[in-house]
């Protein structure tokens, strides 16, 4: 059998369920266990299986770093779209690069034919797993969800839709440097949408329905064409379980959760926990709404949402979204007043409240204009509503071309040309609002997002009245995305007023 490019590959939900005691065979008839070598890394001992794989613990054969990897069996490697699935989830994290989503090394096959995947090892217990003890306090509730729909804004401004966030997937982890000492990562993008403009395959296309029933959004349901607002969706479903300990629509079989999905009302929150905070119970309405424009128009509008609401409580590291194309040292720009908004990834949320453009899903997200030279970030920020209030109604989006098989991917404005080569670099700071120069060319101020010549090293300098200048030196031969904290300057010690009768030293400091 001629062996699948791991590179050019869409997937089905056939996904593994991992449950422990299961065996992988090799093609040569033995066990694939620990002490195999699968690429630079050597198994140490199972965590899990199931009918398609298994998942070891394991570590660099020459660096100790610990990893997990995948192993699919020999025996179901006959179906293109077992490794289909099983290598999409390997292209769709190594494409977004964020600290939401679970990292991999390295994918491939070894020259028994078996193919594998390598990611970071992560120690914590998944959402569901959590979710079994309990709800959550509403404070932790929304810390996660800013958490998730920051990944999302990174997914999504990449062109990736998850298209199965369910609690199996979120995985809490150790991390002092974040609220609540605890950071998500995103699992499983197996059944990712990948918009890169390659055709869509038959497992890609309309009316073919992929996902979890339970958090699958009513255009998914109905096997429709879907943007990033499906995943915020199964987002709302989820924000419900963790406050209330299970999901709007619950103990049904397949098709009743298909039909409450499409024409049921969900329960209101503050119905179910009496105590709730509005600000919660209204952006779970809006996350859970039926009509996809009456969502909120993107993941990182959620974040901003939360932020506000919360005073930034809520905020873990900032999420530096990017986009993926559009001209060289291009700048997101934001208009305060009469007109749209041209936003991406990082500054998408500084006027979703009036952008209502969309992307045709062969494009990836990004955002094209001029230099910045618009009002303050915090002027900009204001514009953006509270998700308690009513969305305005969004302009309508442009017919798909006819080749297209599905609709936007990511809701964000239309492209400007762009030369090929360039890289996408996004740069967040807390707090916003600080010029950014990089190579010593000043370029606008944070969130910026914008387009850069490929270089191994890029001088990126951070200036904010108050604060202390920021320079940092990345590796800018592909796109990434930076999020640097500001030190504020100390405040100048008083000088000490003189005394009538004492003498003053003019070239005192």
């Amino acid at each position: 059998m001629t062996r699948p490019d791991p590179g050019r590959l869409t997937a089905r939900d056939d996904r593994p369920h991992l449950a422990a005691g299961a065996t992988t065979v090799r093609a040569d008839g033995t066990d694939l266990g620990p002490g195999a070598i699968v690429g630079a890394y050597r198994l140490t001992h199972l965590l899990g299986a199931g009918g398609m794989g298994q998942v070891f613990a394991a570590e660099h054969t020459l660096l100790g770093r610990a990893a997990a990897v995948k192993v699919l069996r020999a025996t179901d490697q006959a179906p293109d779209d077992a490794i289909a699935r099983f290598f999409n989830e390997a292209r769709a994290a190594t494409a977004i690069r964020h600290p939401g989503i679970v990292e991999v090394f390295d994918f491939g096959y070894r020259d028994d034919g078996v193919a594998y995947l390598v990611m970071e090892r992560l120690d914590g217990e998944s959402l569901a797993d959590r979710l079994r003890r309990g709800p959550l306090a509403p404070a932790l509730a929304l810390t996660v969800t800013r958490q998730i729909a920051g990944a999302l804004a990174a997914a999504h401004a990449c062109g990736i839709i998850h298209r199965d966030l369910k609690p199996d997937n979120v995985f809490l982890v150790a991390d002092p440097e974040v609220p609540g000492g605890e950071r998500i990562k995103l699992l499983d993008f197996g059944i990712a949408k990948l918009c890169d403009g390659r055709p869509a395959g038959p497992d890609t296309a309309v009316g073919m329905v992929l996902g979890t029933p339970t958090y699958m959004a009513p255009e998914q349901c109905r096997g429709g064409p879907l943007d990033g607002r499906a995943d915020l969706y199964a987002l709302g479903c989820l924000l419900f379980e963790m406050c209330s300990g299970a999901p709007p629509f619950a103990g049904r079989g397949v098709a009743e959760l298909i039909a409450a999905h499409l024409h049921e009302p969900p329960p209101p929150l503050a119905a179910v926990v009496p105590t709730l905070d509005p600000t919660i119970d209204a952006l779970t309405r809006r996350l859970l709404a039926k009509a996809r424009t009456e969502r909120p128009r993107s993941a990182h509008e959620v974040v901003v949402a939360i932020d506000r609401a919360t005073g930034g409580a809520a905020r873990a590291h900032a999420s530096s979204s990017f986009a993926t194309t559009g001209g060289r040292a291009v700048i997101a720009r934001a208009a305060v007043g009469g007109g749209a908004a041209l936003l991406a990834a990082a500054a998408i949320a500084l006027a979703l409240a009036n952008s209502g453009a969309t992307l045709d899903e062969a494009t990836p997200a990004a955002v094209a204009g001029p230099p910045a030279s618009t009002p303050a970030t915090a002027a900009v920020a204001s514009t953006v509503p509270s998700l308690a209030s009513a969305p305005s109604a969004p302009s309508a989006p442009p017919p798909p071309p006819a080749s297209a098989s599905v609709t936007p991917a990511v809701v964000t404005p239309t492209l400007a040309p762009r030369p090929s080569g360039d890289v996408a670099i996004a740069i967040s700071s807390s707090p916003p609002g600080a010029a950014v120069a990089l190579d010593g060319v000043a370029v606008g101020v944070t969130p910026f997002v914008g387009r850069w010549p490929p270089r191994e090293r890029l001088a990126i300098t951070l200036r904010l009245p108050g604060h202390r200048p920021a320079r940092q030196v990345i590796d800018a031969r592909r796109a990434v995305a930076v999020d640097v904290v500001l030190t504020r300057r100390p405040a100048a010690a008083p000088r000490p007023t003189p005394r009538p009768d004492q003498s003053v030293n003019p070239f005192a400091p």
